[in-house]
């Protein structure tokens, strides 16, 4: 477990531009939609701690628990296949 204090938003509650980033990519790879403050701003500091570790081969979990209706609402998530092709996850 890794606390990151990178991603607060200066208040409770508040966005922020690389969290609206990284929902937007979420959500075009597999469908999921993420909450505009704490979900983004977790999946930001996921992607950065998953970039950071790219080369060290270890995998990177980034767990949402915060809101599944997006599975109800007749969007498939696709498959995410980590690939060579795959373009860096640069949200910050």
């Amino acid at each position: 477990v890794r606390v990151v204090h990178d991603v607060y938003g200066g208040a409770y509650g508040r966005s922020l531009a690389a969290g609206d980033r990284a929902a937007l990519l979420l959500h075009g790879l597999c469908g999921a939609r993420l909450d505009a403050t704490y979900s983004a701003k977790a999946c930001v500091a996921a992607l950065a701690l998953a970039g950071a570790s790219a080369g060290a081969g270890g995998p990177t979990l980034f767990w949402i628990t915060f809101d599944g209706r997006w599975l109800d609402d007749g969007v498939r998530p696709r498959a995410m296949r980590p690939s060579a092709a795959t373009p860096a996850l640069d949200v910050q």
